[in-house]
């Protein structure tokens, strides 16, 4: 009974403190995924592009937009400053061509079944 009476009691504790800062947590959920269709096609891009790209971190944000759209998006008052990084912008058709590959290993069964396909092998049936 007291397990529940204090989790009851953290629980209302979280909700108090998300009520108490409403402005700051929309302002943080809007900075993470931006209505704007060129922003979310930036993190998207960014995603793609590193696979340990963190869009919950201001930083790295500010360096995907910088990277992607070329200019800083407009800081909100969650975010800081990023250090500029000088990679260049992803090729759109190695982009598509990389997440097209996926992640099989190279002696993985299902990349040599793909192979025969397109190379014509029967895999041992004859046909007449």
């Amino acid at each position: 009974m007291k397990l529940s009476r204090v989790s009851l009691l953290i629980a209302a504790g979280i909700v108090a403190v998300g009520i108490a800062q409403a402005s700051r947590v929309v302002a943080y959920y809007d900075a993470v995924y931006p209505s704007d269709p060129g922003l979310r096609d930036a993190l998207r891009t960014c995603e793609l592009r590193n696979p340990t790209f963190n869009q919950f971190d201001a930083v790295q944000r500010q360096a995907c937009y910088r990277i992607e759209l070329g200019t800083p998006h407009p800081q909100t008052a969650d975010d800081s400053p990023a250090a500029t990084t000088g990679a260049a912008a992803a090729n759109f058709v190695d982009l598509w061509r990389a997440a097209g590959e996926g992640h099989l290993p190279a002696n993985d069964v299902r990349s040599h079944e793909q192979d025969a396909r397109y190379l014509n092998r029967t895999g041992g049936t004859l046909t007449q």
